[in-house]
């Protein structure tokens, strides 16, 4: 059983960063997750499609459980451009990671992704509705508005946007999604060199919109970062909680170094 868990690891691991054509939105039923990277001081934004969708995280799935790893190596013309124009100053840089689910009344019909800054985030059934709305707007911004944008024509698509641009992740006044709207909002970017909590949210009525009531929340077992060696960023998802050995593999663990020191201890009276 121990080498099944490291075989699935492995085979996370190795099967890097999925790939679809173009940018689903929460519009969809099925949002794909999409990275953002912010320099407030200078007023750009970076955005990319991740290849992961919001079902990728239901419940029974393994894409973002404790042995789940993702990297995302960020560059080419796009990243470099925003690079440029934030004046390459990665002490400004807050990322985020998100994705939504805008269809359905029931309980549990309407969900969101997103790493988050706060432990507890207030959020309710309204407000989860809306940012997922939100979401669809900003998404579709970047795809028809961002410069450079390529998430219509290539897999795992990207573009960046200045201030002026709709699709400058703090152009338009949205809440409840990118802590714009103070009464509202809640931060869901973190800081460059930190591990971001990702939390999972769905509304928990029947009624979607219900003001008055709190989503569902659940932490998913791994984190969010993004890490800058020597000017070379990679977006990364992992961390979580180790399985710890089954019985067996404890016993053959033990056995194993046993023999190990038994044969050590040979060589060293030979």
């Amino acid at each position: 059983m121990v080498l099944k868990k490291i075989a699935l690891a492995a085979a996370l691991a190795a099967a890097g960063s999925p790939a679809l054509a173009f940018l689903s939105t929460p519009s969809t039923g099925n949002g794909e997750l999409v990275f953002v990277l912010v320099d407030r001081t200078d007023q750009v934004s970076y955005l990319l499609d991740l290849g992961l969708s919001l079902d990728d995280g239901v419940a029974g799935a393994t894409k973002f459980d404790g042995n789940a790893t993702y990297s995302y190596s960020l560059g080419g013309a796009n990243f470099q451009a925003f690079l440029s124009a934030a004046a390459a100053q990665p002490g400004n840089f807050e990322f985020a990671v998100f994705g939504g689910d805008n269809t359905g009344t029931g309980a549990g019909a309407r969900r969101m992704f997103s790493t988050v800054n706060a432990v507890d985030t207030p959020f309710n059934n309204g407000q989860q509705t809306n940012a997922n709305a939100n979401m669809t707007t900003f998404m579709g911004f970047n795809i028809s508005e961002a410069t450079g944008a390529t998430h219509s024509t290539v897999d795992n698509g990207d573009g960046w946007a200045a201030l002026g641009n709709n699709a400058y992740f703090l152009q338009v006044p949205f809440d409840s999604f990118n802590n714009v709207t103070a009464s509202q909002g809640w931060l869901n970017t973190n800081p460059v060199g930190t591990n971001a909590t990702f939390r999972g949210f769905s509304t928990s009525l029947t009624s979607a919109t219900s003001n008055g009531t709190p989503t569902q929340k659940v932490d998913f077992a791994g984190t969010w970062s993004v890490d800058n060696a020597g000017g070379v960023y990679t977006l990364s998802y992992g961390g979580g909680t180790v399985p710890i050995p089954e019985a067996d593999g404890v016993l053959m663990l033990m056995a194993g170094l046993g023999a190990m020191a038994f044969v050590g201890r040979r060589r060293r009276n030979a």
